[in-house]
């Protein structure tokens, strides 16, 4: 890779990069936002192409203070076919908004507002804090492994993973990508595929978790109220001692809910096509009908519950 162009002008700490890729024509345009979180007094941008490409000098790289101590970037002109790179060093403590035509977007840790968009590359995030982030793409992966912030993320094509999210409110969204998150700690949690799969390992919120034709799962533990549904999908729950309420519903799939051994529920409703089947091994009060089983498990004072539908494997 060659440098084409790069530029370099003093910042202040808790200011914002806004970062606009102007390229209609020619290889997409990557971006690798690196941080820096002891000297923060600069932004150094270089704007990069393979050996050889025809048309590099064809790509200009404007850099100019927003007159507060941040950054305003833009890139234009027409890329060589195999694209191009912008790299940047920034303060860690920095807001930033980027807007792409197709290209991937990776960034270091952040302390501050994010919003990306990209017309259909991958986006990369190591670490947010302060937030909120807003994480569009319109057919690529979106990763981000750790948010410590309210989040809104959405991709059309790709899939969404993350290793720890803990805020107030989330937002995930993806149409046909899987959705794989180890640990989400929120008030709200909102998660929505059309056709991919959902794999949560703990969560604590008020959570709705909704696949029309994926298979969802909460590995190591559901606390908080929880709502599942998928019209054909499977679901395989894991509740936690903290659960307050569960409902889940699947038209054509089967409904798995494993508790901890001194797990306590009541009221409880448990509907399968098929019938339920509770663990002998839990104690229990409950009516069944062959489809319906309703009471309580366990020796519960509080009115926590957990209650699904749909078929029982």
């Amino acid at each position: 890779m060659k440098a084409i162009a790069s530029s370099e002008l003093s910042v202040e700490a808790m200011e914002s990069l806004n970062l606009d890729i102007k390229v209609p024509f020619g290889g997409p345009i990557h971006v690798l936002l690196a941080t820096e979180n002891e000297t923060c007094d600069f932004a150094g941008f270089e704007l990069l192409v393979t050996e050889g490409s025809d048309t590099a000098t064809s790509l200009d790289l404007l850099v100019e203070s927003n007159g507060k101590g941040g950054a305003t970037v833009e890139v234009s002109g027409t890329a060589p076919d195999t694209g191009a790179t912008l790299k940047a060093m920034i303060p860690e403590k920095f807001s930033i908004a980027v807007a792409s035509g197709g290209g991937n977007v990776s960034v270091a840790r952040i302390e501050g507002k994010v919003s990306i968009n990209t017309e259909g590359g991958d986006i990369s995030m190591d670490k947010v804090s302060e937030g909120p982030a807003t994480l569009e793409s319109g057919g690529g992966n979106v990763e981000a492994r750790v948010l410590n912030c309210d989040a809104d993320i959405k991709t059309l094509g790709g899939a969404f993973k993350s290793k720890r999210m803990q805020g107030l409110d989330f937002l995930v969204k993806t149409g046909d990508g899987d959705i794989d998150v180890a640990a989400m700690y929120a008030t709200t949690i909102k998660v929505e595929t059309e056709a991919g799969a959902i794999s949560i390992g703990s969560l604590h919120a008020e959570t709705d978790l909704t696949s029309v034709s994926g298979n969802v799962s909460v590995k190591t533990g559901a606390d908080g109220d929880l709502s599942i549904n998928t019209s054909t999908g499977d679901v395989d729950v894991q509740l936690g001692m903290a659960i307050r309420r569960m409902e889940s519903h699947t038209a054509q799939g089967n409904i798995n809910i494993s508790a901890p051994s001194k797990f306590a529920a009541n009221p409880i409703t448990l509907h399968g096509k098929d019938g339920v089947n509770i663990d002998g091994m839990f104690k229990k009060s409950v009516e069944y009908d062959g489809h319906t089983a309703t009471g309580r498990i366990g020796d519960v004072a509080g009115d926590g519950s957990a209650a699904g539908g749909g078929n029982r494997g």
